[in-house]
């Protein structure tokens, strides 16, 4: 792969170059004086490669080394910025999520890495200065920075986004836009406590909290913004599962089996989960079948449209059954209940706090981790006790006096 590469020589400045044999054709590794590497790969034979290595390397000790003239005109990606990098990026999982192997919700994650990403890079800056040390200021960018809740980025969030960008960056690679993965082998962060744990402590919503949210809603807001929070609450689902309801996602089993309805939903890794229901979550979900079957409220809620370019997609996720029609992307709740809980000064609160709340009262009506666990969804019984194994250790101290 042919790559194109400048530098001030009163800057930074190449230290040696080695020769690797671990592909098709030699790639040359120049190391620089600041501890960055670039890759080169040059289409000769692996004993013209060496030879060519002495002469990088002598040319080095009298600092007349020019990677510029052993590149035969330059890849034709040298040059381009961030901002296309993306875009073609973007196309590429716009065409997997139309392919149904990634989710809706995932092109949404994406899209929102993508634009912090380039956001502190630059529209213009070359994608040729992707090296380790330029993910390394990014991280402190997002450790200093706060986002739109106040707060500085949280750990888990920000090795989210690595991974994420890891996922973007091995695509270049794969597309021969880039020469390698700067996030290959990254470290994951740690919290200062060093023991893999989060520091800060579970932001649940107090029963003073909650019915602040209700009378908000009882005055305020559409039918579905109080429909949405109440689900949040009584079955721990994630926002892009609860966007995604359908109108059949009630089941009964039979009565020698079970007289709880289970909840169907389809979220996180394309899975399918039962989640019990109770009267409240059967109430709702039944008052959600009775609006998509009644003109009136359909018309009622479209009147109240303030951006007719959305009336096509509504009408699309109507015609699917889903039970928030209304609601054109799944970003849309969590910016939504930001804005309410900001104005009704609930404070470091999101709407996956709710979820929170639900596991964390499931704790303490006495649910083992296990249950929560399987209702919530979680891959690992380990990620269940990682974020909610002190409420089980108090409850378990407070019982033994």
């Amino acid at each position: 792969m042919w790559q194109e590469i400048t530098f001030k020589m009163n800057e930074i400045k190449p230290k040696h170059v080695r020769v690797r044999q671990d592909r098709k054709w030699p790639r040359f590794v120049v190391r620089y004086t600041d501890g960055d590497l670039s890759y080169h790969t040059l289409r000769v034979s692996f004993k013209k490669a060496n030879i060519l290595c002495e002469e990088m390397n002598l040319k080095i000790s009298y600092g007349a080394f020019r990677i510029d003239d052993y590149l035969p005109g330059g890849h034709p990606s040298a040059n381009m910025d961030m901002l296309s990098f993306g875009k073609k990026y973007l196309t590429h999982r716009e065409k997997q999520r139309d392919l149904g192997r990634i989710l809706p919700a995932t092109l949404e994650k994406d899209i929102h890495t993508l634009k912090l990403f380039i956001r502190f890079s630059g529209k213009k800056t070359k994608i040729m200065k992707l090296k380790v040390s330029f993910m390394d200021e990014f991280v402190l960018y997002l450790k200093n920075t706060k986002h739109q809740h106040g707060r500085t980025y949280r750990t888990a969030s920000i090795n989210s986004y690595l991974k994420s960008l890891s996922g973007w960056f091995t695509w270049g690679v794969q597309k021969n836009l880039l020469e390698s993965n700067p996030l290959k082998g990254y470290p994951e962060i740690k919290d200062e406590d060093s023991d893999g744990r989060e520091t800060d402590e579970i932001r649940v919503l107090s029963p003073e909290e909650q019915q602040l949210v209700m009378d908000y809603f009882e005055n305020n807001e559409t039918l579905w913004g109080k429909d949405m929070f109440e689900l949040a609450l009584h079955t721990g689902a994630r926002q892009a599962e609860l966007f995604n309801l359908r109108s059949n996602c009630l089941i009964y089993p039979k009565k020698q089996i079970s007289n709880v309805p289970f909840l169907i939903v389809y979220g996180k890794g394309r899975k399918f989960r039962k989640i019990p229901a109770d009267k409240e979550v059967v109430r709702i979900i039944n008052e959600r079948i009775a609006i998509l079957k009644d003109p009136g409220q359909i018309k009622r809620i479209l009147n109240t449209v303030n951006n007719p370019d959305f009336l096509p997609l509504y009408e699309k996720r109507r015609q699917e059954r889903c039970l928030f029609w209304e609601i054109a992307r799944s970003d849309t709740i969590s910016k939504k209940f930001c804005r309410i809980f900001a104005r009704l000064g609930i404070n470091e609160a999101s709407f996956h706090n709710l979820r929170k709340t639900f596991a964390t009262e499931a704790l303490d009506r006495g649910h083992s981790l296990e249950w929560v666990k399987e209702v919530l969804g979680h891959s690992s019984i380990r990620i269940t006790e990682k974020v909610y194994g002190d409420i089980t250790l108090k409850k378990l101290l407070a019982e033994l006096g």
